[in-house]
């Protein structure tokens, strides 16, 4: 899940506040296209192949979990290093090296699951896994989001209350006795 918050907030939130800031509103759009593109691209190519050599892999450690470490490694430090880019080909060459090492362990991530879960339960670990990685996107979409702008939610929670609930209007108008909607009642 891990993994997955960072996806859903760097790429989606993070990167392109810190491209704009840094690089400047002007061509914000076409520099956002020229990182992410390029990272993508390194990505189609390192996740199988980070895949296919952790499956060759034999230590003491097991055939996934160097791969994993070297990967979350590569990627944290790489972030690290995009926080203080300032021109463009610096931010590329960082998230060329956050994809590369978040997707090193991504690949050999995949294979965990079929290498430990036994047949009979797979189904659920899959699906347990599926709702992880939504949850730990839309985590960190919003953990991101808060952070640029941290009263936004409350901004927006209070926004909702002071609107009229229809009713609230109800309520406010005081009802005459004997009368509803305007008709007369009988006694």
């Amino acid at each position: 899940m891990s993994i997955y918050l960072v996806w859903g907030a760097v790429p989606s939130v993070l990167l392109a506040l810190q491209v704009q800031r840094s690089l400047g509103e002007e061509d914000k759009a076409a520099n956002l296209a020229v990182i992410t593109t390029v990272g993508a691209l390194v990505s189609v190519i390192t996740q199988p192949m980070a895949g296919a050599i952790s499956d060759r892999t034999r230590s003491r450690y097991g055939r996934r979990a160097p791969w994993l470490v070297l990967g979350g490694l590569v990627g944290g430090l790489s972030l690290i290093g995009m926080a203080l880019g300032s021109t463009l080909a610096h931010f590329v060459i960082a998230w060329v090296c956050v994809q590369i090492g978040f997707n090193l362990a991504q690949g050999p991530l995949s294979a965990v699951m079929p290498d430990r879960v036994p047949r009979s339960v797979r189904g659920t670990f899959a699906a347990a896994l599926g709702v992880g990685g939504m949850l730990g996107s839309l985590g960190g979409q919003i953990y991101a989001a808060s952070r640029e702008h941290p009263a936004g939610l409350h901004a927006a929670r209070r926004s909702r209350d002071r609107r009229p609930h229809p009713l609230r209007r109800l309520q406010s108008r005081p009802v005459e006795r004997g009368r509803l909607g305007g008709a007369a009642l009988a006694a």
